[in-house]
C-alpha cells in the first residue's frame, strides 16, 4: 500500500511520572481499579505531522476501546492471565500505523472495506495488530469485487501467520467489525481457537504458526453521543472517538 495512505501516530503519557499501562502490565495484581483508571486516562493517541491521512473514525474508537475498555476489562475479569501476552503489549505500545487493505496483484487490485491497525514498541516490532472492517465505508461502496467478510478474515489470519513467521513478536490480534458480527466468521473463528474447550475459549489463540489470541469486536454506533466541551475533550485525547460502544464477542466475559 502506497505509504500515502498511511495514518501514523503516537502513544504517549500525559504525566510521564504519573501511573502508566506499562507500570500495571509489569504487577498487576498490584493495582486497583482506579488505579487502572488513572493509567488510562494518563494516556494519549497524536497524530504524527507527517501522517499523510487521518485515522478513520472507526480506527479512532478501536485504538480508545484498547487502551481503555479492554484493558480495564482484561485486569478486572482476569482475562490477563490467559491473554498475559497481548495485556504486557499494550504496555509496550509506543506507535502505530492504520492502511487500507487493498487484495490482488498491481492493476488489478480492489479496495476492501477493511483498515488494518499495526501498534509498535521502540524498536518497531510489532506487537498488536488489528483488522477493522466498516462495509457502509462510502470509499469502497461501489466496489465490484465478490469477496465477503470470511475473505477478509481468512486474508488476515494469513497476514498474522506471515507476520509471525518472519517477526515472531506479534502478541495478539483483534478482528474488529462496525455493527454486529457476522454469525459464521464467528463460527470460524471459534472453531480455529477449539472454543469447546474451557481453556482454550478464553486464551483464544489462532493454531500454528500464529499461535496468538485474535480477539473478535463489534463497535456499534451511538446516535445521542454528546459532550458539553467537544474542543476540550479533542485537546486532551486527540485521537479518541467516543461516537461507538465496544462489544467483546470473543471472548464472552461475564459482566
Amino acid at each position: 500500500m502506497a505509504t500515502q495512505n498511511i495514518s501514523k501516530f503516537k502513544i504517549e503519557s500525559l504525566e510521564p511520572t504519573s501511573f502508566s499501562l506499562f507500570n500495571v502490565t509489569r504487577e498487576p495484581r498490584a493495582f486497583a481499579p482506579d488505579d487502572i483508571k488513572a493509567a488510562c486516562n494518563n494516556l494519549v493517541i497524536r497524530e504524527l505531522s507527517d501522517s499523510p491521512v487521518k485515522l478513520s473514525s472507526p480506527s479512532q474508537f478501536f485504538l480508545h476501546y484498547l487502551f481503555t475498555d479492554y484493558f480495564q476489562r482484561a485486569h478486572q475479569s482476569g482475562l490477563y492471565n490467559r491473554q498475559r501476552e497481548l495485556f504486557e503489549a499494550i504496555g509496550k505500545v509506543e506507535y502505530g500505523e492504520s492502511e487500507p487493505v487493498s487484495y490482488g496483484m498491481f492493476f488489478n487490485k480492489v479496495l476492501w472495506p477493511c483498515n488494518d491497525i499495526t501498534l509498535f514498541d521502540k524498536d518497531k516490532n510489532p506487537l498488536i495488530v488489528a483488522r477493522v472492517v466498516d462495509e457502509k465505508d462510502s470509499a469502497v461502496s461501489e466496489r465490484t469485487d465478490k469477496s465477503n467478510a470470511m475473505d477478509w478474515l481468512r486474508n488476515f489470519v494469513d497476514k498474522l501467520n506471515k507476520l509471525q513467521t518472519r517477526k515472531n513478536c506479534v502478541a495478539g490480534a483483534f478482528f474488529a467489525f462496525v455493527g454486529d458480527f457476522p454469525l459464521d466468521l464467528k463460527a470460524r473463528v471459534e472453531n480455529l481457537i477449539g472454543v469447546s474447550d474451557p481453556v482454550a475459549r478464553y486464551d483464544c489463540k489462532l493454531p500454528p504458526p500464529a499461535m496468538l489470541s485474535l480477539n473478535l469486536l463489534e463497535m456499534h454506533k451511538n446516535g445521542d453521543t454528546a459532550y458539553d466541551d467537544e474542543q476540550q475533550v479533542e485537546d486532551e485525547q486527540e485521537l479518541l472517538d467516543y461516537s461507538y460502544r465496544g462489544v467483546l464477542v470473543l471472548p464472552q466475559l461475564k459482566n
